[in-house]
């Protein structure tokens, strides 16, 4: 490794001893990792691969008060009276998971992302778990899901190694002839540059630029976010959208209609059976006792021939609820199954019910029942 003698790469040994700690035996670790991507070169300070992911660490030499925000664009750094900023080392870090998930072949959320700031540094702003000043290695050890076999870590571990630029100056300055091509705009080099000089590293082994996605990533994520030449119209309601809100009220108001219904039945039907447990008179007593004879000789069965009905009889006025009642009682026998109700019966029980109720409505306005 070449080491320039300055205290980003102090900082990084000082990370990479912490690393050190964990068991060889399961965890391969790679340190000052330069791999080639479709735009250029991107530079990582520690790879760790293990059965339980692939951690990609980021680290920071910073001396000072830290403040940023997880989905800032850029940090800031306050020391001596001064204040710098910097990239978001999180966005930073997804390029470097990207370009190490198109090189492995395997899928991004099999990654860990880790930014460990190793200066003497404090943080002023809440930052989420994996943005750490101690404790690096046991972060990494926190994470117990087996993503991998241990053969497949293994097998990873020596593809990045195999993969891999060799270390040494002449890869760091082919490195910073690639962020060179790669920010054509003066400005955002610039930028890059005087977040190595922050870190105190000549030709730091990290990139500080904001990450670039590949033409067929871009056209995806376009595709995703509905930017580019169809964005207006996808903002626009199809007509088929319309239909189909049309359709959703529709469909709601004969669900109102029919729950109205069946409310009502079953309001009906329990008013009913109220009706029909009242204790008997003696001018009924011998037609119930009768009735409840028969039914004990033969299992009940639903009057699906509406029976009595009167073809003939001419139109009988009645004139109160209670002769209704009462030949509703007489015409109507209760349907098999439904003499308790359960959760499991209720609802055939209750349309039955309302549609015998309908047909006795019916044939008693026209004097049939009596």
């Amino acid at each position: 490794m070449a080491m320039p003698s300055s205290k980003g790469v102090d900082g990084e040994i000082r990370v990479a001893l912490d690393i050190a700690t964990l068991d060889r035996a399961e965890y391969h670790a790679v340190h000052n990792v330069t791999v080639m991507v479709d735009d250029g070169s991107t530079q990582i300070d520690h790879v760790v691969i293990s059965k339980y992911g692939i951690f990609v660490v980021e680290t920071k030499n910073y001396t000072g008060w830290i403040f940023g925000r997880e989905r800032e664009p850029k940090w800031s750094r306050s020391a001596n009276g001064q204040t710098n900023s910097f990239q978001n080392p999180i966005r930073q870090n997804v390029r470097h998971i990207k370009s190490l998930a198109e090189l492995l072949g395997v899928e991004e959320y099999l990654f860990h992302s880790v930014i460990a700031f190793c200066g003497d540094s404090e943080f002023k702003t809440p930052m989420p778990a994996n943005v750490l000043t101690t404790g690096y290695a046991d972060y990494i050890r926190s994470k117990r899901i087996a993503l991998f076999s241990e053969s497949e870590a293994s097998t990873l571990a020596d593809k990045l190694k195999s993969s891999m630029l060799e270390r040494g100056e002449e890869t760091d300055r082919k490195h910073l002839e690639s962020l060179r091509q790669r920010h054509a705009n003066k400005e955002a080099f610039n930028a890059t540059t005087s977040d190595m000089r922050l870190q105190g590293v000549k030709g730091k082994r990290t990139t500080t630029f904001r990450p670039r996605l590949l033409a067929t990533e871009r056209n995806r994520t376009a595709e995703r976010s509905g930017f580019g030449v169809s964005a207006k119209k996808q903002h626009q309601p199809s007509d088929l959208l319309k239909k189909s809100l049309a359709a959703a009220t529709v469909l709601v108001l004969v669900l109102l209609f029919a729950t109205n219904s069946f409310i009502s039945g079953m309001g009906n039907l329990v008013s009913n059976m109220a009706t029909r447990h009242q204790v008997p008179t003696s001018l009924d007593m011998p037609q119930r006792e009768m009735k409840s004879t028969t039914s004990e000789r033969q299992p009940p069965r639903l009057n699906t021939s509406l029976t009595p009905v009167l073809e003939n009889a001419p139109a009988v006025p009645h004139n109160s609820d209670t002769a209704k009642e009462e030949a509703w009682g007489r015409w109507h026998s209760p349907t098999p199954g439904c003499e308790n109700l359960t959760d499991r019966n209720m609802v055939g029980c209750g349309n039955k019910h309302i549609r015998a109720r309908q047909e006795f409505e019916r044939l008693y306005a026209r004097g049939k029942v009596r």
